[in-house]
């Protein structure tokens, strides 16, 4: 016997099936269930988003997925640098959310591309994600004050400045 039934939702289905001979002999009721999910999951950036400011950032990425749940063992990430190649680091998921440690510094002198691919237990595949961040761990400064600390001026409509520098 065989049934193509037309679009069903995601989710569990159970499928029944009784049959008899034609002397009437029932045949014991075969009973069973699947699951249906043919939505892929989806990958987001949480941090760092285009910099960081910390010299050893964490890597994080969350994803959506609803139905079947993440196959972990499928993740493949990386993170890359312009300079220095491939980072060295661990990582891990708690829940849908996972956190890439590196295990040096990062330099503030390039950019970095993290990457992930990884799919549900339904087999279902994310859109690679790729993005890039640089790192900035120096305070901009700032000096040249006009008028200057204390300063007397002889208008009300003085021109107030300030010069920022941020290396």
């Amino acid at each position: 016997v065989s049934f193509t039934p037309a679009g069903l939702g995601e989710g569990t289905h159970t499928v029944t099936v009784d049959v008899s001979d034609v002397a009437g002999n029932a045949a014991t009721q075969a009973s069973w269930t699947f699951k249906v999910d043919t939505v892929a999951p989806v990958l987001s950036k949480t941090s760092p988003i285009d910099w960081a400011n910390v010299i050893k950032p964490n890597v994080v990425i969350t994803a959506v997925e609803a139905m079947s749940g993440l196959n972990e063992t499928t993740t493949n990430f990386t993170l890359t640098g312009s300079v220095t190649g491939n980072i060295v680091g661990s990582g891990g998921w708690t829940g849908l959310v996972y956190t890439f440690v590196p295990t040096n510094n990062l330099s503030e002198n390039e950019t970095y591309t993290a990457t992930m691919d990884v799919d549900d237990n339904a087999g279902n595949s994310a859109t690679h994600l790729s993005f890039v961040f640089e790192v900035d761990v120096t305070k901009p400064t700032i000096d040249n004050l006009v008028p200057t600390s204390g300063a007397w001026v002889t208008t009300a409509t003085p021109t107030v400045s300030a010069q920022i520098h941020d290396e």
